[in-house]
């Protein structure tokens, strides 16, 4: 499955929250809340797919059903960015929150007076070197790979330079 960012996609496109359709700008305004849901594209050949199905329904004089096929061309939908702080990549909706988690970790001690963390967003389709999970080594893949099944909860730590 494809991501895309939210911010990328144009108004008023639909959006799949929780079984419900919805707007671009009403995700939008999930996101801005400080929920942290699971958003997916409704594609247009699905949306066409629904309303031949409703339109068969009519023509047959039959009552309209719920439409649950699955959505073949959906993306995941992405609000969160991954932000580089010195040698952390940490998951956060702005820079302010990555800052803020990453100055929580560290400890108040970490930077000398004036002196403030260093910060890059990263795009996902950048490329890096992961440990893999047996432990066997590293394999090389970009973060949108490496973060395939990953659901945003909030501000957290995904991964470090060593």
């Amino acid at each position: 499955m494809n991501n895309v960012g939210l911010s990328d996609l144009l108004p008023g496109r639909y959006i799949n929250y929780n079984g419900e359709i919805i707007t671009k700008e009403k995700a939008e305004q999930i996101v801005a809340s400080g929920e942290c849901p699971v958003l997916f594209t409704v594609s247009d050949v699905y949306i066409e797919a629904a309303l031949n199905d409703l339109s068969r329904s009519r023509k047959a004089g039959e009552e309209a059903r719920d439409f649950c096929e699955s959505d073949l061309h959906a993306e995941r939908v992405i609000y969160w960015n991954i932000f580089k702080i010195n040698d952390d990549y940490i998951a956060a909706v702005t820079q302010e929150q990555a800052v803020q988690h990453h100055l929580k970790a560290v400890g108040s001690n970490y930077y000398s007076e004036g002196e403030e963390p260093v910060v890059e967003v990263t795009p996902a389709e950048q490329k890096g070197r992961f440990e893999c999970g047996d432990g066997r080594g590293f394999d090389e893949m970009t973060f949108g790979e490496w973060l395939v099944d990953f659901k945003y909860s909030g501000p957290q730590l995904l991964c470090w330079n060593e």
